[in-house]
């Protein structure tokens, strides 16, 4: 062990027992799945939706953000997952017949990443 000292004369003892990771591996969505499917019928458009994202590297705590439908809903991801849940009346509120493409995205501090579905 080395002993060091500053200016004043204070002293410490170096610590060279520590160890850390640092990990560079950017958060990522690997699966999006509407709880309406593929399409959106009538009768699923009478109740809220949900929109579950699976993320993959992501903290617990992260901000999910799905934007599309004319709505912008986040969620907090834990265990790499998130729910949004859609209002009825958003749904309710599409044109039958168009297709929609939404965006969602995940917010940590070192990356911004995006899927379509």
């Amino acid at each position: 062990m080395a002993l060091t000292a500053d200016a004043a004369g204070n002293t410490a003892t170096s610590d060279t027992g520590d160890t850390f990771v640092y990990d560079i591996t950017a958060p990522s969505i690997s699966d999006v799945v509407p709880s309406w499917g593929t399409y959106l019928n009538a009768a699923e458009d009478n109740a809220d939706g949900t929109i579950v994202v699976t993320t993959a590297d992501s903290a617990n705590g992260a901000t999910v953000t799905v934007t599309g439908m004319g709505v912008t809903d986040t969620c907090t991801v834990s265990s790499n997952a998130c729910t949004v849940t859609v209002a009825a009346a958003d749904l309710q509120s599409l044109t039958d017949g168009n297709n929609l493409h939404n965006q969602c995205g995940i917010n940590s501090r070192c990356s911004r990443k995006y899927c379509n579905f």
